[in-house]
């Protein structure tokens, strides 16, 4: 399987470095949704939940609450101690980060967002490179992005399925068809950058996982420069291509570039 990243032209230098490239796992706090990875905990765990439900089934006397079983525990975990969702919540913002690709290589919205206005660059690498990757407990290191309208609040601490913490993401994102991949921070290495407030961490991706480099429609004669310097340099197998306006239909079409002739 094939997987894609959209990039803006300034970063090709950042990416494409020697011996491979240099992709970014962002901590939650840097993602661009707010929402992201930023779960809903239910503070009640089952055994509670079934004896607040017994209790207000059997109270038939004078003082007998007005709510159902379900109102209940939700007036319960609203006003709860929160420490352990904020505990919670510091370790996945502090040791997680998030590699965020996409199945999508043709989504125009992608190329106007992330490759601004099309000027920029796309990547395609092989899913060769996510089976190297070091395995996690209790959560899935690679994994197809799920699209919902209502937040996963279902989660508690006794049974915690994590996978819906990291791979459950808004409606309104659907079109982005993200694939992602989730590891350790402590494993990927830090790259020091002065603008960043954050640690920016990059894992160098060998130049044996990566397929092509495809220019936008607005990319510059420069931007092409510098990708078949790299690809000569740094990755010959790595192909080239040029997207193109389709004069039929709304949609891309891809055009290969000739570097070795």
């Amino acid at each position: 399987m094939e997987l894609h990243k959209y990039y803006s032209h300034d970063s090709f230098d950042f990416i494409c470095v020697e011996g491979g490239m240099s992709l970014r796992y962002s901590q939650p706090q840097a993602l661009n949704d707010p929402f992201e990875v930023n779960p809903a905990f239910t503070k009640c765990n089952p055994e509670l939940e079934a004896a607040i439900k017994k209790e207000i089934s059997n109270d038939t006397g004078d003082n007998r609450i007005d709510l159902s079983p379900e109102e209940a525990i939700l007036f319960i975990n609203e006003r709860m101690p929160d420490p352990m969702r904020d505990i919670i919540n510091a370790e996945i913002q502090n040791k997680i980060g998030i590699l965020s690709l996409t199945i999508n290589n043709s989504s125009r919205a992608m190329w106007s967002y992330y490759g601004k206005e099309h000027k920029g660059f796309m990547i395609t690498i092989s899913d060769s490179y996510l089976m190297e990757l070091k395995k996690i407990d209790n959560v899935s290191n690679h994994k197809i992005v799920t699209y919902t309208k209502n937040r996963p609040i279902n989660i508690n601490f006794d049974n915690c399925d994590f996978d819906e913490i990291f791979y459950v993401k808004d409606s309104e994102w659907f079109h982005e068809e993200e694939y992602r991949a989730v590891q350790l921070l402590v494993n990927i290495p830090i790259i020091e950058k002065e603008e960043i407030d954050i640690p920016l961490h990059c894992d160098l991706v060998s130049s044996q996982h990566i397929c092509k480099i495809t220019l936008g429609i607005r990319s510059s004669d420069k931007l092409k420069e510098k990708a078949i310097s790299w690809i000569k340099q740094n990755a010959p197998k790595v192909e080239l291509y040029q997207a193109r306006p389709c004069r039929t239909q709304f949609r891309l079409e891809y055009e290969k570039i000739e570097i070795f002739k």
